[in-house]
């Protein structure tokens, strides 16, 4: 099992909903919720599970390069703040992936592809 106190002082000040260079807007956010439920409704949403970070983190590449839309859950998470805190350490590890929810156990990622399969409104400036 994977201890909290293992992940270090980089992923313990990271934010879980952080991820990448760019952030997502509450909006943003939103949009990528509703096309997960339509997407998980329809049975085509792309899912994992993750057992360790570092070693799942090429097999959410792989379906995030398939399908931009990921849910992942964290099978050996011992608690939901794990859970999140896990969320923001894959997100930055693998760099350009965003988080868009952490949920229990369970995160969905984003990462937008040349192709666009999901489209998203432009952030609006406050």
């Amino acid at each position: 099992l994977m201890v909290l106190a293992s992940l270090g002082q980089a992923a313990l000040s990271a934010s879980p909903l952080s991820g990448g260079s760019s952030s997502l807007s509450g909006s943003q956010k939103r949009q990528l919720r509703a096309t997960a439920g339509r997407l998980a409704s329809e049975k085509l949403l792309r899912s994992v599970i993750i057992s360790e970070p570092a070693r799942s983190a090429s097999a959410l590449s792989q379906q995030l390069d398939a399908g931009e839309l990921v849910r992942a859950r964290f099978a050996h998470a011992e608690s939901k703040k794990e859970a999140a805190v896990l969320a923001g350490e894959l997100a930055n590890l693998l760099g350009d992936v965003m988080v868009a929810q952490v949920l229990g156990h369970t995160a969905l990622f984003y990462r937008p592809s040349s192709r666009r399969l999901v489209e998203l409104d432009p952030p609006v400036e406050p």
